[in-house]
């Protein structure tokens, strides 16, 4: 349902590159817990369609090699962004191994609807990624450069490597910038060598 903000582009809330905002991690905290988590003791006979809390704090100790406990999330002096957004792909990865194809559906609609309620950046992926949001232009302008690196095979790979490094945080930006400059100039060499 799109209610008169979402309708109008009325953003009354904000969460930008490198943060996550304090509503955007309550939503996302919002998660946790019924009705998509419980205690595996609790559950009773044959109801297997919850993420098992204790399993997921034993996949966020082995991750993080330390307990943080779930409040510790919400609290930006506590956690920085990242690691609430490794906390929300840890756990969509242990829904997936938990509930029901039905029920998975509906915790990432609930997840892309957090990080769209907040005006966040990133988005959440089909792929249970946290990633860069880009808009449709730049989106093309991206794969109009992959096209012209096309006969440049070796230039064209550092360049999906690049764009796939930045849109999902694994690469620092600075690092980014340096291989693309590598792309450019081997582009260029090699353009260069052929109108000679």
């Amino acid at each position: 349902m799109q209610t008169f903000s979402k309708r109008n582009n009325l953003k009354g809330e904000y969460s930008g590159y490198g943060r996550a905002s304090l509503s955007l991690r309550n939503r996302l905290l919002q998660l946790y817990g019924l009705p998509y988590s419980g205690n595996e003791f609790h559950f009773g006979l044959g109801n297997t369609n919850w993420i098992h809390e204790i399993a997921f704090s034993k996949d966020l100790q082995m991750h993080f090699g330390r307990i943080i406990p779930i409040e510790a999330f919400r609290d930006e002096s506590l956690t920085t962004y990242d690691e609430i957004f490794d906390f929300i792909e840890l756990y969509y990865a242990r829904a997936v191994e938990d509930l029901d194809g039905h029920k998975r559906l509906i915790l990432i609609r609930d997840i892309v609807t957090a990080f769209n309620s907040s005006g966040s950046v990133y988005e959440f992926s089909n792929d249970g990624e946290v990633i860069l949001r880009i808009d449709d232009d730049t989106a093309e302008k991206i794969t109009e450069v992959d096209t012209i690196l096309k006969p440049f095979p070796e230039a064209q790979e550092v360049y999906r490597d690049c764009a796939r490094g930045l849109f999902t945080r694994s690469k620092v930006p600075k690092n980014v910038v340096g291989d693309m400059y590598v792309v450019f100039e081997e582009y260029l060499k090699k353009v260069v060598i052929k109108v000679q």
